[in-house]
């Protein structure tokens, strides 16, 4: 196994024999910024989404999907919450909420479709390739720097895990499945900005069991939502039938939460 940097992305190439043999990832768009949220109704994906292209190196061939064995039923592409530290942030829970106790279950810390299937796309350039695209992930807490005052930075990025599901019974090949891992992608670090419509603060915020003050009500500029623009990309996968958060409709969440932040 060996991975370098190239063009800004960290590319995890996966050695070894059979079919699985020089298969890379490449994230192709990075996501850039979020918000986060306290509830359903508020929260907004990170933008721009994620897409992640799987490939043969070293000369960027798509896969031979027929060639796979027959007990391998799909690719899928998995993305995880990771710090700056290499700890997978999995949990949110408040100590304090408004009844003065904690909730019963924890929060996922990202929430969304963060498992995808790979669909071939006719690329800008007119090559074929499988792609991933995270559409609608959405990642809870806001981090801060304690001299940042208008930017929020929470220094976490995106693993994206290739697995292949296969099939654990002979006798019924669909009945059972597990996932046989097949490599890895971090994306690079990206902010989380505080949400408009959690200015009540006075509660104390624990990913995976530590502890952190909450930031409570921020009148930064910074802090106001900002309306994403789809990038070329975006726009192209969406030409080609890919699933996007729908812009117009995000545009009419973020007016609520400016409603909400200015009352």
């Amino acid at each position: 196994m060996d991975s370098w940097v190239m063009s800004n992305k960290i590319v995890l190439i996966v050695y070894g024999t059979g079919h699985f043999s020089n298969i890379s990832l490449h994230i192709l768009q990075e996501p850039n910024r979020g918000y986060a949220y306290a509830d359903t109704f508020d929260r907004t994906p990170i933008d721009p989404p994620p897409v992640v292209e799987v490939c043969l190196d070293l000369n960027r061939q798509p896969i031979d999907m027929s060639r796979l064995p027959q007990n391998l039923h799909a690719l899928v592409l998995t993305a995880t919450l990771w710090d700056e530290n290499g700890r997978e942030l999995r949990q949110y829970r408040q100590l304090q909420g408004p009844s003065g106790r904690p909730p019963a279950q924890p929060s996922p810390m990202l929430e969304g479709s963060y498992t995808q299937n790979l669909q071939r796309i006719n690329m800008p350039d007119g090559r074929e390739a499988d792609l991933a695209l995270f559409g609608d992930l959405s990642v809870r807490q806001e981090g801060t720097y304690p001299d940042a005052f208008f930017s929020f930075n929470f220094p976490t990025g995106l693993r994206f895990a290739l697995s292949a599901l296969q099939s654990t019974s002979e006798a019924h090949p669909m009945s059972a499945h597990s996932a046989l891992y097949i490599g890895c992608a971090f994306s690079k670090p990206f902010d989380i900005l505080p949400a408009a419509s959690c200015a009540g603060g006075g509660c104390d915020d624990v990913v995976d069991g530590v502890a952190s003050p909450s930031s409570g009500p921020s009148s930064a500029p910074g802090c106001e939502p900002e309306t994403p623009v789809p990038t070329e990309l975006s726009r192209h996968l969406q030409s080609q039938g890919m699933l996007l958060f729908n812009y117009p409709q995000l545009q009419q969440v973020l007016d609520s939460l400016r409603r909400l932040r200015n009352k």
